[in-house]
């Protein structure tokens, strides 16, 4: 499951109640990391070589259904061939970012990969429908 970073929970919150414009709304890429990004969205532990580069979701993601309070993936996603190693760590957190450049821009969301990636040559990890969710708790 999603977590919500700070620097999102801030915009929700205050565009909800009315201090502040609504959200950018504009695309959204899926990061990979070998560091917890935690909830300050720490881009710590990003790849930066071996042809990694964040991957557009913004498509594929469905709308946020009202009976579950979450969105999902609806098609098989998958990153670019890597033409070497994503880092000497495994990948094993991701976040939801708002720009496609690599260490750079606001993380909205964040998790654990279950299994961690080790990407090396040739690999091109793959994310099939519904392994991406973000969603909200609801308490009834």
């Amino acid at each position: 499951m999603a977590l919500i970073t700070k620097a999102w929970a801030k915009v929700l919150g205050d565009y909800s109640l009315g201090k502040a414009s609504p959200p950018g709304t504009g695309n959204v890429w899926f990061a990979l990391f070998s560091q917890n990004p935690g909830p300050d969205g720490s881009l710590a532990g990003e790849p930066s070589g071996g042809n990694y580069s964040r991957l557009a979701i913004t498509a594929a993601m469905s709308v946020v259904d009202p009976a579950t309070a979450i969105s999902a993936n609806t098609t098989y996603l998958q990153f670019a061939t890597a033409s070497g190693s994503w880092g000497t760590s495994a990948l094993a957190y991701w976040g939801i970012m708002d720009t496609a450049t690599i260490g750079a821009g606001t993380m909205r969301f964040y998790g654990t990969l279950t299994p961690p990636l080790t990407p090396g040559a040739g690999d091109a990890p793959p994310f099939p429908e519904g392994t991406i969710s973000v969603g909200f708790k609801i308490i009834d």
